[in-house]
């Protein structure tokens, strides 16, 4: 597995299988945040607003008497419409609307707003209140206390002007100066300038253009704020679908699992129907015909074209987790290649949770332990099980092979598939496997069958498994789909590389319909293919390992 293949740029089709795999997430928040934002909403109080709208000349009549202009007011419009509202929310003047109308100051400024209008020479007044009539009085009061404090004010500072400039004159008067000099005669000037401002200025006043004859209602708007949590609600979904990705660790896509574990995928096999998983029935047993029976068969067609050139006789069916599938891949295998005509032993190494008599309905005792303990003959320890045909049903609990390719049910046999259990358990399962007993046993199976399946605990759980990998010629992983973490991927990884037996591949168990891939590529495969796919096993990193009979010999 190089670099570039886990750590490439995540393009826009990983992000959608994201959504798609999380799409309750999405789904949930996109539903009940425009319902809850429409349901708050349409159960608040209403607001109105009123709004009246005032006149202010950027050029005052005293400016035009007196010749002073105010530089801002022509230069910068804006700056002098942010100035006249600003003056409009003067305290002196809120608190005296709001005296007006029996307010609290605060309330009042709490509920109203100035703000200049964007195309023309307007400031415009704003009230906010439950009762639409209130809200345009409010309105009106406001403009109209507007259009009377700042003639007030400019008033104020005109009178204090012109007492100013009085009281210098009658002081040159008083010191005897002469009324022809220059400084005497700018005075008089000025206070000429200030009593004409001053007169003009009782009838320049803002005025009301547009007074306030009505409110709208501005809140609640139901339709608006489910729309607001609609869009919130995508926000959200998203948002937690990418977080809960992050978060889970768990392996979703076999892609993923092919490119940590850097092996082909032989078939991807979907999770039995629940009354056959209750009863711990095979669904290849159970219903031959279905779905799952069908992708038991092409993985048997797939690992027969992967081995052709590898000599693997012994296989050890392994996993990362418990409940991955492990030992009903095997059991299903098995019976799939026994069909095939092929001569299968199926042998119960998990020692620590064995499960695979319980499919066949034979007896967990005797087993494995007790032939290696010499408690038991192999021969006796075996439970054949006839398969008599193709598409037939499978006899059991079975009888025993009679040795002349016929049973109890009747007619020629195209397989045989014999089960040895895991026998009486031990105390000590781990020490079970420090010796050579069951190397030597399953060297005596290679003897007498076409293909050996072994089924061990997940090699990561326990030491059991890595043991046994060295008395096999090759590995078979499975994996659950949704079920298993990258962590536990590395850590399968590292311990597959470590055994000395050759890996096949690895076979996706609970998956949730598709196609079925094969090799590197994806390439699709048929039902039952009659030649082999034109397609070479991929070898994992370290380069190709010898199987553990090929070592011994």
């Amino acid at each position: 597995m190089t670099e570039s293949s886990t750590n490439r740029p995540a393009s826009l089709s990983d992000y959608l299988a994201i959504l798609r795999a999380r799409i309750w997430f999405v789904v949930v928040p996109v539903a009940l945040a425009p319902i809850v934002a429409f349901v708050l909403s349409n159960g608040m109080h209403a607001v109105y607003q009123a709004s009246s709208s005032i006149y202010i000349d950027r050029t005052p009549a005293t400016a035009t008497a007196t010749g002073i202009y105010d530089q801002s007011s022509s230069e910068d419009p804006a700056r002098f419409f942010e100035t006249q509202a600003a003056i409009a929310r003067d305290p002196r003047l809120t608190a005296k609307v709001a005296r007006a109308v029996g307010m609290s100051p605060g309330e009042f400024r709490a509920q109203s707003s100035v703000q200049p209008s964007s195309n023309a020479d307007l400031l415009i007044f704003s009230v906010q209140d439950p009762n639409p009539d209130r809200a345009a009085t409010l309105a009106n009061a406001y403009a109209d206390a507007f259009t009377k404090f700042t003639p007030a004010q400019d008033r104020q500072t005109l009178t204090a002007a012109l007492d100013t400039v009085r009281a210098k004159l009658a002081s040159l008067r008083a010191q005897g100066t002469s009324t022809t000099s220059p400084v005497y005669s700018d005075l008089v000037s000025r206070e000429s300038q200030l009593q004409t401002a001053l007169a003009l200025e009782s009838g320049a006043a803002p005025q009301v253009v547009q007074p306030a004859h009505g409110a709208s209602k501005i809140s609640p708007r139901p339709k608006r704020d489910a729309m607001l949590g609609l869009a919130l609600g995508l926000v959200i979904g998203i948002g937690a679908a990418f977080l809960a990705e992050a978060i889970d660790k768990r392996v979703r896509s076999e892609r993923e699992i092919e490119e940590i574990l850097g092996l082909p995928l032989l078939a991807r096999l979907p999770a039995p129907p629940k009354p056959i998983r209750e009863g711990d029935d095979l669904a290849i047993l159970a219903d031959p015909r279905s779905a799952s029976a069908e992708a038991v068969r092409q993985l048997r067609t797939n690992l027969e074209f992967i081995s052709l050139n590898r000599e693997a006789r012994v296989i050890m069916v392994s996993s990362s987790l418990e409940q991955e599938g492990k030992s009903t891949t095997a059991a299903s295998l098995a019976v799939a290649l026994a069909r095939s005509g092929r001569r299968v032993a199926l042998v119960d190494l998990d020692l620590r949770k064995p499960y695979l008599h319980r499919f066949f309905g034979i007896p967990q005792a005797p087993g494995v332990t007790d032939v290696v303990a010499r408690r038991q003959k192999l021969d006796d320890a075996l439970k054949p099980i006839l398969v008599a045909g193709t598409e037939r049903t499978l006899l059991r609990p079975s009888p025993y092979f009679n040795g002349n390719g016929e049973g109890h049910g009747g007619g020629e046999a195209s397989g045989l598939l014999t089960i040895l259990p895991a026998g009486t358990l031990r105390s000590d399962p781990g020490e079970f496997f420090s010796n050579d007993s069951v190397a030597i046993l399953l060297d005596e199976l290679r003897q007498d069958w076409d293909i050996v399946l072994v089924d061990t605990p997940p090699l990561p759980a326990v030491g059991d498994g890595l043991a046994v990998s060295a008395s096999v010629d090759a590995i078979l992983v499975v994996a659950r789909f949704g079920a298993v973490s990258r962590s536990m991927l590395k850590e399968l990884t590292r311990l597959l590389d470590a055994s000395p037996a050759d890996v096949l591949g690895f076979v996706l168990t609970g998956a949730r319909g598709g196609e079925m891939y094969y090799g590197y590529g994806h390439q699709t495969i048929a039902s039952e293919p009659q030649m082999p796919l034109p397609i070479e096993p991929r070898l994992r990193k370290g380069g190709p390992r010898r199987s553990a009979r090929t070592q011994r010999s």
